[in-house]
């Protein structure tokens, strides 16, 4: 969900910066001391208290991106994480030591309270609480994000840049088989595409995927389904998602498993499912502005598509644009500044964009083409 078109960034990795090395510290007295914070450049991901074991404490939100092993006790233990770790704080006694883990680490790893500050008598304290942190994301210029299909199900990343004549130039790396279908960046400016049924080489319909960098990551499995769409809402920047063969719209509710990998079905909830089957195939979704109304891209008829505005919560669907672009398929939708659908449209040989005005359905070009990437499942803006 892009807040600007032009004036904006999306965030799809994370930078390397030059950070603290490991570090121990400790007050003039042995008789505790305050925590310390996060290194500059990095941010809270996860803190944990030691009791009789450990307890999470905050940030809300986060509870499942850290997971400290069962059998870790206030001496050490094991940990691992579902997002990259580039430091990772103990706190014991009266000081503090920090692991320096570069630009991140997923993969599990030690802690050890003989890294602390010896207390008084000479011996290190047991630990009385761990922090985790990472990396801050660094945007880059302002870029469009999208995805093509070529041939079944290759899924290609591209950027569009508004600041460069709208060049077009591709991004990361082909997904083979995986046929992503739905593309959308979160308030974070972190992207997240959605595949469709025809997924091959060991790839899941319905999967959830992070693209990092160009690289799609899976997440976890929404359904068994083709997840043809998806939007993250603005007013609380949840995702919702459009299952296709279940008529199904489902929200999201954790975009951190533990267990990343759609072998895993996403914890999701369902928000709408019709009494009876509904003659509509949802190709793209976007949400307006201020969230109350989710529109989608119906192209069930080939000779035209249709835009649907379903008002939230009510799950009251109307036709807001009923004759457009005869022959010629809107297949990615996002909402720009001025309310407006920026929509892609598969055009056969080519791809083109144009800002849709739902009020009087005029559309208005945007001066993007490209003969390769000419069947366009996805878009996505990024986030100033």
């Amino acid at each position: 969900m892009a807040k600007t078109l032009i004036k904006s960034t999306a965030v799809v990795g994370i930078a390397a910066c030059v950070l603290s090395t490991q570090v121990w510290a400790k007050p003039d007295k042995d008789k505790g001391g305050p925590n310390i914070d996060c290194p500059a450049g990095t941010s809270l991901v996860a803190k944990f208290e030691w009791g009789s074991r450990y307890v999470f404490e905050k940030p809300a939100g986060s509870e499942k991106v850290v997971a400290i092993a069962d059998g870790a006790t206030a001496s050490g233990g094991t940990w691992t994480a579902t997002t990259p770790i580039s430091h990772l704080i103990l706190k014991g006694g009266t000081g503090t030591f920090t692991y320096d883990f570069g630009v991140g680490n997923q993969g599990q790893k030690n802690f050890d309270k003989n890294q602390l500050p010896p207390n008084s008598s000479g011996s290190s304290p047991d630990i009385s609480n761990i922090q985790f942190c990472a990396l801050l994301s660094v945007p880059p210029s302002c870029q469009v994000y999208g995805v093509h299909d070529e041939g079944l199900n290759d899924s290609h990343f591209f950027t569009i840049d508004p600041e460069n004549n709208f060049q077009v130039a591709a991004f990361g790396e082909v997904c083979d088989n995986c046929d992503i279908e739905g593309l959308d960046t979160n308030q974070n400016g972190d992207l997240y595409g959605s595949s469709g049924d025809d997924p091959r080489g060991g790839h899941f319909p319905g999967c959830l995927y992070k693209i990092n960098n160009g690289q799609a990551v899976e997440v976890c499995q929404i359904a068994n389904d083709e997840a043809s769409a998806i939007a993250f809402r603005p007013t609380d920047d949840s995702l919702w998602a459009w299952l296709e063969s279940r008529q199904e719209l489902v929200k999201i509710d954790n975009l951190n498993p533990v267990h990343q990998g759609c072998d895993q079905l996403c914890d999701t909830t369902l928000m709408f499912s019709p009494a009876k089957p509904i003659d509509v195939r949802i190709e793209a979704m976007s949400w307006n502005l201020d969230g109350t109304v989710l529109y989608a891209a119906d192209t069930k008829n080939p000779t035209k598509t249709v835009i649907w505005a379903v008002t939230i919560p009510t799950m009251v669907a109307v036709s807001v644009c009923d004759h457009l672009l005869n022959g010629i398929q809107i297949e990615a939708l996002e909402t720009i500044p001025d309310g407006r659908l920026m929509s892609g449209v598969d055009g056969g040989n080519d791809f083109w964009l144009f800002a849709l005005d739902v009020g009087t359905c005029e559309a208005e070009a945007v001066p993007v083409q490209s003969s390769f990437y000419s069947d366009v499942e996805g878009i996505a803006y990024c986030l100033p």
